[in-house]
């Protein structure tokens, strides 16, 4: 960006020296700061405050934030958060005014800036955003291909100069890029900015075109579009940020009257000179300027102002209301605005002091410039006449006449009109008006009666933005709409209706909305809208009732009174009316047909799958069109449709009747509309159908209930079909698309029809829409039936289970009596409910007396044997007697398999059509369970228990619901109810299940939402009386919630690749409806209103309630930690089912182990904490313990130890998330597959929830082909597999997909057809065999023979066409191609004949040379030398008769043949033949080894070779203890066979030494060679000794272990430190075990001495050694020793020293008395002085480790004399004298050293005394410490250690050893 272009001295801007001044409008908030005194001091304004300082909530920014972006945009844009650090200024006193004026309470400052701040610290806002986009969009074009068309206008937008060029480009992109990127160009919608100059301009249109043809967003907060809005307001209010707080001294507090004057200049050019003077002046003067108060400031409109009645008196109706209004409040305003300028020249030129230079320019002032009247005053409107900068005062074009009158109007008429208002302004107006109501509105002035004058105004009057509470663009009426509404509200007498309103006191603006919402609610009181409007007390009904009536006008009611209705859309020439959600589906089929030849349809039973199916049957209609569903009563229903809607269009009711009863001359009505469409079923197609099939050319396939296709039976018909049919379009449709088998129909047709890739899939790309019933059931879709439970079955239900367990397993017996109350209670109310009975429920809650309803009953016990009809009969029967005070003779009938399609589709079309005053009832097992929709169904009774079968409960359940009516009040009768006798619902918890939604459905969800919007041109209303839209703001509301969050880029990255998809497709539907910029407030719930934002499916029972109420309860009797680990679980799940569907992240950071659901709840939003509070658990339930005791359940059990939980749920709920058990972190995992816990979830991936990882591998690293990451086969270990393709697909023989047998790598056969090779999608060829060579029945596919080898056919033959022993049905050997085979048999297996004998017979051998006979079994020599027949068939080294090995090669597992020839594997693999007897290793068959001697390989007696190994590369290992030898993979040193090394897999170890010792040395290219010496770099050699250097170069070894750089051969020092400071080489660890660092500095005291005064020796004594350092490498400062003055080393543990402290005196060691190596010595003291028992500094008689108690006192009550001396000393030190010269202290030295055996020089002794005096009595510690610390000499080596650091920090720095600098790096 050319700052140059926008530099601020180009704006109109105030400056003085080296300050500009700027304006501020305070704002509310400022205001209040004001109010409160917080920013004032001496009624002066001290400061002004950011919004993020008085923000509450939770914010996106904090004090610490720098400037972005991000938060500039959140700042400046429309409805602008409260939570930045951004502070609003404007060069423009005309902009502050229109703000302050307008919005505020008027009040402003002035801020002072110094001119080297702009850009630092204060910003240009549109310039700041235009910088910063800038850099982000050259960012993401400089990712795009350089050669791209889009990078091609991106440089050509960086070469535009002028307008010209910039059209020219623009003309370009729309031809070119944007059908491409389905954009459009924001420029087309954009203007020139009024507070910007030509270049400016030109720069800005740059930038927004780069952003409109950006495939990317600038920022994850917010779309581009709305970033190019943003700009515009940013320029429009020549808006400044100040960015943090402004502080006292950049303040000026000025008067709105001194603003005046400046807005008053700035409307002058500011190029005048005596202008800019006179600005500079005020400024100077800023501080001392007297106002002068405008007199009509409060002077305004009111209600009274302008009556409809007087001003139809005054225009005779010719000029309607508002635009009389309009026009005559114009004049009021302008009248203002004069007479505010005067007002503030006169001001002006006070200040000036009347000086006579400015006269003339204050006249010209006077009369050209405008004060600021906000109702006439505004930014940004190009229609009107510019002020200053983006401010104008509204008179447009068209207006100029009467701007022109009023300008020239003086002084007097001015205030005439502001005063006398309305007689004064319509005498002086209305003749101008009139005469120019045609130019001024574009209408001829009309006369038109009193009421139609009120109904215009009525009409007019109404703001379409208050109605609509958020448009998505302008609202304004339409001329045909406002004449729509106007002749609905002519009907009534508006005229009597506004009068009296207005007698009532309402607002006058209000009066329209109540009079529209009279007419939308039909009246009032039971009076239509017309005779109320006429009654004569109407004035007192509407003053009586004015509480009562509403006058928030619905926006969806008011849209149907502008014709804009949902679920309208008739489709023409037909009786189907689409709802919105099916006419969409269409359309998206549509869409997906024009390119891909597959579209699915997921939509619930009921939802109308039969009208998407029919209205694209009329695209088709005279075309070829296939219909297959299960079973031909699918198929009737079908038809029945077509004849009703379609057919039966403008037909009589009863004759269409009449043809649905007719049930055989379908096909003939149908037949008459569509000339070729064809039914068939999957299932039982007839000779004949098969054979029209194979001949038809279809141009639309429908498969209705398309799951069905995927039976075995009648997949390879559909194949087929498909196949034939390669252009035809294909809809498939279903409620329940995946099987049982987890077989997803919809992607399997689609990969076969094809045009989609795997991600399309993946992603649901081929779904027109994707809708269960749930989520038709949660969006209000589909009717949601009532439930009704048994309650005397609730013993079946988990909740009772969870009762009853408590209480049985209880062992404390006061808990157990609690139990036991909530026990009885239970049994008390499940007894009661028994007693009512079956009966009397289904009495209670029948509705519908004679009703349609579905009966569905459990299978049939095998005691029955299959006898159908005597089963349903015995349970109709049952059924009567139930229903005997309902019904005495309801009719009943039954359907299952057993009766022919014709009946049973005969007893459903009965069912269905009759009508009668009886209770009618279909009964059924399974047969209605999908496909068949009966319409008018009043309920269904489920009487069989449903254990986990969630789909199944679903469809049985779906078969009461059907599509909601648009606008329809649903009566008790109209719902239909299902009578849940074994509480299936409740057991099933669907009601959570049908409240619960994922990404997918919220995705879903919007999609819908975002097309009612698109629908009705705004967003739906929270607080709408109309539940449906409502309904659509709280789904708005939840989405903003849930998923603001991820426009953090960075939580996106972290959800798998689907559901990331689908939170982007979320936030991308979301950031086009500004969603995350709007505030959805909560819905103020009408009075009796249920929550619409729970779908409550049923409602519980007072008995079910009850129990709830009872599980709650038990869960408290014995704490959560007391339950059966299983309750437990279950009651952690539900929560974290909870934040799951709120896509709260669950893992173990969310949930820490200390976490309890009262700190849950503070990241939660309020839906969710609802959900939580259900469960009843308590706010100290402590989750993150749960969620852990989940993982340790997991983790300890076989099987899955949670119902229903599987590994989906198990990885996104962070169930295989570490854990702690025992202060130990555990984990399930390794390389992200589960290797712990169920064995049902192990060799899962965490990552992808599959068996592989991201890249396709197991957990062993094999694809699910077998192929490894190197691309060798696990089976084989070759890069083929045993079929022969390798890890593409391709056949090594062939060279294709397929193999010789016409397999893939799959096992898919392939036929070979016109020389192309066609999929079957079977597993089996024409002759039943399988890619293994196993032979099947060719139609049954079962094996031929299950008990023995099945590789060969009926007639003995292979897949190859061989025999057992390989000779064809020629009698021809395979490999021979003789009639012998390699052993000399022939197919008889008879050998080939030797000779003849004496008589002529052909001799033949019984056996071949390698012992077999002709029928393959082995012989063996005896020891009489006679061979004999053994039952093996293989050799005694693994072959058989052929030299095949038992692993079905021609060599062994070493490769050697049965002749002993070694085959060696080539580079591709396969092995080869040799004519060698010896492995790559050198040993033979044997093992024996083959050494080397001049050049040639002789045999050994050997079995190992040179290095230890034997043939199999084990390594011989000796057992010294045994004396015998052990196998290992590695020598002792680690090395393998080939000499690598198990750590590194290189030929050297983690040292870099080889085997032989040699090093190898790192090269230039970063590789290791191997060197000629045997040591490295620093001298070290393999086992970690020094070899010193020579001066001659060369090095010998030494007896040391540190190298050059005095680190040994594990990269530790001395003290056990590496280079990085690290102990042990421990990463992070920089202490060792005693708290001293690298430098010997303790982190306890900072010094280089510990708290014990321990310090480390610079050169320790004795070396690391068992993970620390020998006591006797730290010395203790005080005693010169490795023990402190108590004998206690830096351990803790009590040592021998030579004198030391007992019992307070200092005497030589005593080792009889001593307790060695021991935490404390014979007294319990330990090295700090506490007492082991106590635990304090004294024993229990008070006193510590040297006899002396708190005082200093002995227990003879003498003060210690160590004390004595130590005060002795101190005070000769205050006197300044040597306390060595005194007398007593040099003789209490001499007692204590003779005592000692002058053991110790007295310098010492008296450091010991001082010492221990110090440590006996506390007052002496800190005046004894500075002297017995001889501080200067650890100072001194401190300050030395600092230097080195220094030295060393710089030699990084400069780059000097840059071997350690990597090594640091």
């Amino acid at each position: 960006m050319n700052k140059e272009v926008f530099d601020l001295s180009k704006f109109n801007v105030l400056s003085l020296g080296d300050y500009y001044y700027f304006f501020r409008a305070l704002n509310n908030e400022d205001h209040n700061d004001i109010i409160n005194g917080t920013t004032t001091q001496n009624n002066l304004i001290t400061e002004v405050r950011t919004d993020l300082s008085r923000f509450t909530g939770k914010t996106s920014y904090t004090d610490q934030s720098e400037i972005s972006l991000e938060e500039v945009h959140d700042h400046v844009k429309w409805a602008h958060t409260k939570d930045t650090n951004c502070i609003s200024l404007t060069s423009n006193a005309n902009v502050a005014e229109t703000y302050g004026r307008e919005n505020y309470h008027d009040e402003y400052v002035m801020v002072k800036v110094k001119k080297d701040e702009i850009n630092n610290g204060v910003y240009i806002a549109g310039l700041y955003l235009m910088d910063e986009a800038n850099k982000r969009v050259n960012e993401i074009i400089s990712k795009y291909d350089q050669n791209s068309l889009e990078k091609y206008y991106f440089d050509a937008i960086d070469n535009v100069e002028n307008r010209y060029q910039l059209n020219e480009v623009i003309k370009l992109i729309k031809r070119n890029l944007i059908d491409k990127n389905s954009n459009d160009i924001s420029l087309t919608d954009t203007y020139d900015y009024l507070t910007l100059d030509e270049s400016q301009n030109l720069e800005k249109d740059k930038l927004i075109l780069k952003l409109d043809i950006l495939n990317d967003r600038i920022s994850n907060k917010f779309s581009n579009r709305l970033f190019i809005e943003s700009l515009k307001f940013a320029f429009a209010s020549s808006e400044l940020i100040h960015y943090k707080e402004i502080p006292k001294e950049k303040v000026i507090n000025v008067s709105k009257e001194v603003v005046d004057v400046f807005s008053l200049l700035q409307q002058m050019p500011n190029s005048d000179q005596q202008i800019n003077e006179i600005k500079k002046f005020l400024i100077k003067n800023i501080e001392n300027i007297d106002s002068i108060s405008y007199p009509y400031e409060n002077n305004k409109l009111n209600d009274r102002d302008f009556s409809i009645e007087n001003m139809f008196k005054l225009t005779g109706g010719s000029i309607d209301y508002n635009t009389a209004m309009e026009l005559y409040s114009k004049a009021y305003y302008f009248a203002k605005a004069k007479l505010r300028t005067y007002n503030t020249i006169n001001m002006l030129n006070n200040i000036l002091g009347n000086d006579p230079k400015y006269e003339k320019k204050l006249e010209f002032m006077k009369n050209n410039t405008y004060g600021i009247e906000p109702e006439i005053s505004s930014r940004l409107n190009l229609s009107n006449m510019s002020l200053s900068e983006s401010v104008t005062i509204n008179f447009n074009e068209s207006e100029k006449k009467l701007f022109e009158l009023l300008n020239n109007m003086n002084e007097e008429e001015l205030v005439n009109i502001v005063e006398n208002r309305e007689n004064y302004l319509v005498d002086k107006l209305n003749t101008f008006i009139n005469q120019e109501y045609e130019n001024i509105t574009g209408n001829k002035p009309s006369q038109i009666s009193e009421n139609e004058y009120y109904v215009e105004a009525i009409v007019n009057g109404l703001d379409m933005n208050s109605i609509y509470t958020r448009t998505i663009k302008d609202k304004k009426l339409t001329k045909n709409e406002k004449y729509d509404i106007c002749n609905a509200l002519y009907k009534g007498n508006c005229k009597n209706l506004y009068n009296a309103f207005i007698q009532a006191n309402v607002k006058k603006d209000l009066i329209p909305y109540y009079i529209v919402n009279l007419y939308l609610s039909k009246g009032f009181k039971g009076y239509n809208f017309e005779d109320l409007s006429n009654l004569p007390d109407l004035n007192e009904i509407i003053k009586k009732n004015i509480d009562n009536l509403n006058y928030k006008i619905s926006a969806l009611d008011f849209d149907a009174l502008r014709n804009i209705k949902d679920d309208d859309n008739v489709i023409e020439g037909t009786n189907i009316n689409l709802k919105d959600y099916q006419k969409e589906t269409v359309d998206n089929i549509n869409e997906l047909f024009k390119d891909k030849n597959f579209a699915g349809v997921v939509l619930p039973t009921g939802a109308g799958k039969s009208y998407i199916a029919m209205t694209k049957m009329l695209d088709y209609r005279n075309s070829n069109i296939v219909y297959f569903s299960p079973n031909t009563g699918i198929n009737r229903q079908i038809q029945r449709h077509i004849i009703r809607n379609i057919i039966g269009y403008n037909l009589d009711p009863e004759e269409v009747n009449k043809m649905i009863q007719d049930v055989n001359n379908y096909d003939n009505y149908i037949k008459q509309y569509f000339p070729y469409l064809k039914f068939y079923c999957y299932q039982g197609l007839t000779n004949k159908e098969e054979e029209e099939l194979e001949k038809l050319d279809a141009d639309l396939i429908i498969f209705d209930e398309l799951h069905r296709t995927g039976a075995d039976l009648w997949s390879k018909k559909i194949n087929q079909l498909i196949k034939r049919n390669p252009n035809a379009k294909i809809l498939g449709m279903s409620a329940t698309p995946v099987r049982t088998d987890g077989e997803d129909m919809t992607i399997t047709i689609a990969q076969l029809v094809g045009g989609y890739s795997s991600k399309d899939l993946l992603f649901g790309k081929h779904l027109a829409i994707n809708m269960d019933l749930i989520q038709a059931i949660r969006d209000g879709i589909v009717i949601s039936p009532k439930i009704v439970a048994f309650d005397f079955n609730l013993e079946n239900t988990p909740q009772y289970l969870e009762i009853k367990e408590k209480y049985e397993k209880e062992t404390d017996p006061v808990k157990k009596a609690e139990y036991k109350v909530i026990y009885d209670k239970l049994m008390q109310m499940i007894s009661k409910s028994k007693l009512d009975g079956m009966k009397e429920i289904i009495e209670k809650n029948i509705v519908n007396k004679n009703g349609k309803y579905i009966v569905f009953l459990p299978r049939m016990s095998k005691e029955r044997n299959n006898d159908y009809e005597s089963y349903f009969n015995s349970k109709m029967l049952e059924m009567k007697d139930n229903l005997v005070n309902i019904d005495e003779n309801p009719e009943q009938n039954f359907i299952y398999s057993g009766l022919s399609s014709r009946e049973n589709d005969r007893i459903i079309s009965e069912f269905e059509s009759k009508l009668s005053e009886h209770m009618k009832l279909l009964y059924a097992i399974d047969m209605l369970d999908e496909g068949i929709h009966v319409d008018g169904i009043s309920g269904s009774f489920m009487l069989k228990p449903i254990s986990s079968s969630y789909i199944k409960f679903l469809q049985e359940f779906g078969r009461t619901v059907y599509a909601k009516e648009p606008g329809h009040i649903y009566t008790d009768a109209e719902i239909p109810v299902v009578f849940d006798l074994y509480n299936n619902y409740f057991c099933l918890n669907m009601d959570r299940k049908i409240n619960k939604t994922n990404s997918e459905d919220d995705l879903e969800r919007l999609i819908r939402v975002k097309s009612w919007i698109y629908k009705h041109g705004c967003y739906p209303d929270i607080n709408s009386v109309n539940v449906n839209e409502a309904s659509k703001a709280k789904i708005l509301k939840k989405i903003k919630i849930k998923y603001e969050k991820y426009l953090d880029s960075k939580l996106l990255d972290n959800l798998d690749e689907k559901k990331k998809m689908m939170v982007e497709g979320i936030l991308e539907i979301a950031q086009d409806l500004n969603l995350f910029d709007i505030d959805i407030p909560d819905r103020v719930i009408p009075p009796n209103e249920k929550d619409i934002d729970h779908v409550g499916t049923f409602e519980l029972t007072a008995a079910q309630s009850e129990l709830i109420d009872l599980v709650k309860k038990s869960r408290k009797v014995g704490g959560v930690r007391n339950q059966s680990p299983k309750i437990r679980a279950i009651m952690c799940m539900s929560v974290l089912d909870i934040l799951d569907e709120y896509a709260i992240p669950i893992n173990s950071d969310t949930l820490k182990l200390d976490m309890t659901l009262s700190d849950l709840k503070e990241i939660l939003p309020q839906y969710a904490i609802d959900l939580i509070d259900d469960l009843g658990l308590d706010d100290d339930y402590q989750i993150g313990f749960e969620y852990n005791e989940i993982k340790k359940l997991l983790f300890h059990s076989r099987n899955i130890p949670i119902d229903g939980l599987n590994i989906e749920t198990a990885i996104r709920y962070g169930l295989y998330d570490s854990f702690i058990e025992n202060d130990e972190t555990k984990s399930f995992v390794d390389n992200d597959f589960i290797v712990k816990g169920p064995s049902d979830f192990r060799r899962y991936n965490i990552k992808t929830g599959n068996m592989y990882d991201k890249d396709g591998y197991n957990i062993e690293g094999y694809d699910k082909h077998d192929f490894d990451r190197k691309f060798i086969n696990k089976k084989t270990r070759t890069i083929v597999d045993e079929y022969g393709f390798n890890y593409l697909g391709i056949n090594k023989k062939t060279g294709t997909i397929v193999d010789k047998h016409g397999f893939d790598i799959n096992g898919i056969w392939y036929n070979l057809i016109d020389g192309k090779l066609i999929s079957t999608e079977s597993k089996y060829d024409e002759r039943g065999f399988t890619i293994d060579g196993k032979a099947h029945d060719p139609i049954t596919h079962e094996l031929i023979y299950k008990n023995y080898s099945s590789e060969y056919d009926l007639e003995g033959y292979d897949i190859d066409g061989y025999d057992k022993r390989g000779f064809d049905r020629n009698h021809l050997h395979k490999d021979t191609e003789t009639k012998y085979d390699r052993n000399g048999f022939d197919y008889l297996g008879k050998t080939r004949p030797l000779k003849r004998n004496s008589d002529g017979k052909i001799i033949r051998p019984i056996v071949n040379k390698y012992f077999f006979s002709s029928d393959g079994y082995y012989w063996v020599r005896t020891g009489n030398g006679k061979i004999k027949k053994t039952n093996r068939i293989y050799s005694d080294r693994g072959f058989d008769i052929n030299g095949k090995h038992l692993d079905g090669n021609l060599w062994d597992d070493r490769g050697f043949d049965r002749d002993g020839f070694y085959w060696k594997e080539d580079k591709n693999g396969n092995r080869i033949k040799t004519e060698q007897k010896y492995d790559d290793g050198y040993f033979d068959v044997d093992g024996y080894y083959y050494e080397k001697k001049d050049g040639e390989r002789i045999k050994t007696d050997r079995k190992k070779d040179e290095n230890g190994f034997n043939c199999y590369h084990k390594y011989l290992h000796y057992m010294s203890s045994s004396g015998g030898f052990t196998e290992r993979d590695y020598d002792d040193y680690g090395f393998d066979y080939k000499g690598y090394h198990k750590k590194t897999k290189a030929p050297y170890n983690e040292r870099y030494f080889g085997r032989d010792g040699y090093y190898y040395a790192e090269s230039e290219d970063g590789t290791r060679v191997k060197s000629e010496v045997k040591y490295n770099e620093n001298g070290l050699d393999s086992v970690g000794y020094y070899w010193e250097k020579l001066e001659n170069g060369t090095r010998k070894p030494t007896g040391s272990r540190y190298g050059d750089d005095g680190y040994n051969i594990s990269g530790l020092d001395k003290h056990g430190f590496n280079k990085k400071k690290e102990y042990l080489n421990r990463d992070n660890v920089f202490y060792n075990n005693e708290g001293f660092d690298a430098d010997g500095i303790s982190k306890d005291t900072g010094e280089i001495y510990n708290n014990n005064y321990f310090a480390v020796n610079e050169d320790p004594e004795f070396y690391y050694k068992n993970g620390d350092f020998s006591d006797t490498s730290y010395t203790n400062i005080i005693t010169g020793t490795n023990l402190d003055i108590r004998g206690f080393n830096v351990h803790g543990k009590t040592g021998y020293p030579e004198y030391y402290y007992r019992r307070g005196e200092l005497q030589l060691f005593n080792p009889s008395i001593r307790y060695w190596n021991s935490v404390a010595d014979g007294f319990h003291f330990d090295i700090n002085g506490i007492n082991t028992r106590t635990g304090t500094l004294y024993d229990e008689e008070g006193y510590n480790a040297f006899c002396v108690d708190e005082n200093g006192n002995m227990k003879d009550g003498n003060k210690h004399p160590d004390i004595v001396f130590a005060e002795k000393y101190l005070e000769e030190l205050d006197k300044g004298n040597n306390p060595l010269e005194n007398s007593y202290i040099k003789d209490y030295i001499q007692t204590i050293s003779d005592k000692l055996n002058n053991t110790i020089d007295n310098e010492k002794l008296v450091r010991i005394i001082l010492f221990a005096s110090s440590r006996m009595y506390l007052p002496l510690k800190s005046k004894i410490e500075n002297i017995v610390i001889n501080k200067n000499t650890y100072l001194n080596r401190k300050k030395d250690l600092l230097m080195k650091e220094k030295e060393i920090l710089k030699s990084i720095s400069d780059g000097i050893d840059k071997s350690d600098q990597r090594g640091l790096n």
